[in-house]
């Protein structure tokens, strides 16, 4: 198993090491954990709040072009380095909606069984550089939550497990 990295809910403690899990394992836990509690949304973008300063501080801490600590992780991800200022909680509606087909994409084509279509929901979107970090608040693994990454074009790069 490669190695993973979770991040701690307490900000007091930081960045906890862990191991990475494979792509197809991670990817499995998403599809296989989502529980879609919330109604029907007009709004694709969550709100700032706590989880997403939560989130953006993991993935601050995750692309810092100054964090040899997490390279190796940027590069299993196929994460850039960029600067702090470049990592931004995404308020558009339209590209939190593109976010949401992406990772409805991915569900599908590793979960068959998922419901057609997915429950509209809002999400928390991270912009870092030309990449975006996705986050479904009602998908779960034990107090983790997946941050999931694609590229400019919504290819799946990876995911980690955050706040």
């Amino acid at each position: 198993m490669h190695s993973q990295r979770r991040f701690s809910r307490d900000p007091n403690r930081g960045l906890a090491s862990s191991r990475l899990q494979r792509s197809a394992a991670a990817v499995a836990l998403l599809t296989g954990s989502l529980v879609f509690s919330q109604p029907v949304l007009a709004q694709s973008c969550r709100a700032a709040d706590s989880v997403s300063a939560s989130i953006t501080r993991d993935v601050k801490q995750v692309a810092d072009t100054g964090s040899a600590e997490y390279a190796g992780l940027r590069s299993k991800l196929h994460l850039p380095a960029v600067p702090a200022t470049q990592v931004r909680l995404v308020a558009d509606d339209s590209r939190c909606k593109r976010a949401r087909e992406a990772l409805d994409s991915l569900i599908h084509a590793t979960n068959p069984e998922a419901a057609v279509p997915l429950s509209p929901r809002a999400l928390y979107v991270i912009q870092m550089g030309r990449v975006m970090a996705v986050n479904d608040p009602s998908s779960r693994a034990g107090e983790y939550s997946p941050i999931v990454f694609f590229n400019s074009e919504w290819s799946y790069l990876g995911q980690m497990l955050g706040y």
